[in-house]
Parts: C-alpha cells; structure tokens; sequence
C-alpha cells in the first residue's frame, strides 16, 4: 500500500524539522553537548516542581476549562501589568499547551486559505509550515547580518500586499539573538497601520516572545503589543521557567481578536492540568508570575547568565566591536567563532531559516 497516497496535501508539504534531526543525532551520541533545542540546562525551580507533585498527590488531574484556569489567566493578567504595563483581562488570555500551540492555534483563527503572512527570516523552522498546513503562502523577508538582523522595513512594506493577513515576528528572534527596539516596532506598527488602511482590512501581528526573560545586557525589551492593537502575543514558560517538558504557554490579544481563538480552542484540542492554580493554597509561586519580585526567585537562571557574561566578558566586548554580538541574548553567543573564521552561517543553517 501506498500510504503517500493517503496523506492529506498539506501533510506532504511540510518538512521536517532540521532542529529535530539533530536532537535525535545528539541524543545518541554520549558527552555531546546539543545546541539545537532552545532548553535551559537549570532544573525547573523547586515550588513549580513542588506545587506539582501535590496536585498529583491530591488527585487534581481532571479536565480544565479551556481556556485555561481562571485564577492562572488571573495571574497571567497581572504579571503582564506589572513587567510590561500591558492591560488584559482573563477573558483575553488563553492558556495553551506551550508557545507553539499558541502559534498554531493563532494561525488556525485568524488565517485562510489564499492569504498570506509574512515571516521575517532568519526564523524558527515551524512558522513556515504551520502557515502552509491551514493553506496559506508564507512570504519571507530576509534580516541582514550587517543589521544585526534587525527588521528589515523597507522589505516588509514590499512584501504587504492586499492577500496578507498577518506578520509573525520573533523577539528576541531565534536563532538570530536580535531584539527589536521601539523604533523598529513604531516603524513596523506604521507600515501595518498604512496597508491596513490601504487594503481595507485589518492585518494583524503575531509576536512570538519565549525568550524576553532571558536578557542580561542591560537594554530594555520592548513589547510589540504595546505599539499596535491587533497584536497577539505568544509565549511560553519553558524558557523562563525550565518548563520545556510541561509544555505551557499563552497568547493575549485584545478582544476582537480573541473572538477567533476561542472556538478554535474548543475544537482542536484536548484539555490539560495546566500549572493548577485553582486553590489559592495550591497556587505555584511562579518566579516571574505569581512572585512580585520576579526574577530574584529564579538564582540558577540568573547566576548562570552572570557567569558567562563574567567569564566571557572579553569575547563579548571583541565580538560586540565586530558587529556579531549586541549584549542582549544568550542566542547571540552561537556567533563567536566567526571571531576565528566564520561561524554564523553555519549556526543559521543547521535547521533554521535563512
């Protein structure tokens, strides 16, 4: 039998994950050290894990609401007010099983077949394939190396045309290391404003964000939603947190566009535990959410991230000098070696888009 023949048009369009490949190579290879998966390598903070192991033990495994625990929605609302001053009710949070449901599940609602969402790149691998599986044309817009991988404008505003729904963007971008500043997302936020406009409909920002926890070089991280309205934000705790394995995550975005997610929410996907908040006495103290202080209770994250600026401080200011580093994400460490010959390309290459 030929199963090919089998498989739905869209499923033989995707390709497989490049990242993947080398996570199952170095998964069979004692003493490797894998730099394809975007996993922390400090445990999971212990009142997350501890919080874990007593909801197992108090027997809270039963289905959830879908959109996720009220009172964690709650706690998301307030974090998202507290770190960014961005103002969202539980109504307009929905809890998803990690960052990349909350992307799929965004690009299912508010994407059809026949448009068009551009993708800056160089991106993580799946964006192109989840645009294609619901039948639309991803439209990539390259970031030069020269620009520090910064959002190409002039190319976005090229590439907008009366078939784009959206743009899903990544800051800090993976694999590049690049965070946007205000200056970027003001001019992109203008560029979307005008075609919106121009075109007669809305045309939205998807901004993925599971790696904004992770700065240590001093400049401010902005937030995309805070310069356009239609923007749906992604996210994940398994950066942040060292949640990879629990696959937790979220999107915001105002009410008009959480009118789509919803129903799709309801239809494509089962219910899960979520981190169980529906107890004050059973809630997890989540460093960075639940805690007021936010990062100082996360010590294994931040000594770390200390100890290789420390150590490598030399490297960094060379490479910072050289154009290869702007001191604000570890992804940007990858590009060193090209100090000794030439390694960025080769890092971009393996498994990503460029």
């Amino acid at each position: 039998m030929n199963y090919d023949e089998l498989l739905a048009p869209a499923a033989k369009l995707m390709r497989p994950s490049g990242i993947r490949k080398f996570f199952d190579l170095a998964a069979e290879m004692p003493h490797c050290i894998s730099l394809g998966v975007g996993e922390p390598d400090f445990k999971t903070p212990w009142t997350i894990r501890d919080a874990g192991i007593r909801s197992l033990e108090q027997g809270r495994t039963r289905y959830t609401a879908n959109a996720g625990i009220k009172e964690l929605r709650a706690e998301i609302c307030r974090y998202l007010a507290r770190r960014m001053e961005l103002n969202y009710q539980p109504s307009e949070v929905l809890v998803t099983v990690g960052g990349s449901e909350a992307i799929d599940l965004t690009i299912r609602a508010l994407v059809k077949p026949g448009d068009e969402v551009i993708i800056p790149t160089p991106c993580w691998v799946s964006y192109s394939e989840i645009v294609k599986l619901v039948g639309a044309t991803p439209v990539y817009v390259p970031c030069a190396p020269e620009e520090n991988f910064d959002l190409n404008l002039t190319g976005i505003r090229s590439a907008i045309s009366s078939r784009t729904k959206a743009i899903l963007i990544n800051t800090p971008n993976n694999p590049s290391g690049a965070a946007y500043s205000a200056e970027t997302l003001t001019g992109l936020a203008d560029r979307l404003r005008a075609a919106s406009a121009k075109y007669g409909h809305r045309i939205f920002l998807i901004s993925d964000e599971p790696y904004r926890e992770i700065m240590f070089g001093g400049q401010p991280i902005q937030y995309a939603a805070k310069f356009y309205d239609d923007t749906l934000t992604c996210y994940s705790f398994s950066k942040s947190l060292s949640l990879p394995g629990e696959r937790i995550g979220y999107v915001a975005a105002n009410p008009r566009c959480e009118e789509g997610l919803y129903p799709a929410r309801y239809r494509c996907r089962t219910d899960r535990a979520d981190v169980r908040a529906d107890q004050p006495r059973n809630r997890p103290q989540l460093p960075g959410v639940t805690d007021p202080a936010g990062r100082g209770r996360m010590p294994g994250r931040n000594q770390r991230l200390g100890r290789v600026r420390n150590q490598h401080g030399a490297d960094l200011r060379r490479a910072e000098k050289a154009g290869l580093y702007r001191g604000q994400t570890l992804r940007h460490l990858l590009y060193l070696p090209q100090s000794a010959g030439g390694g960025r390309q080769c890092v971009l290459q393996k498994g990503h888009e460029v």
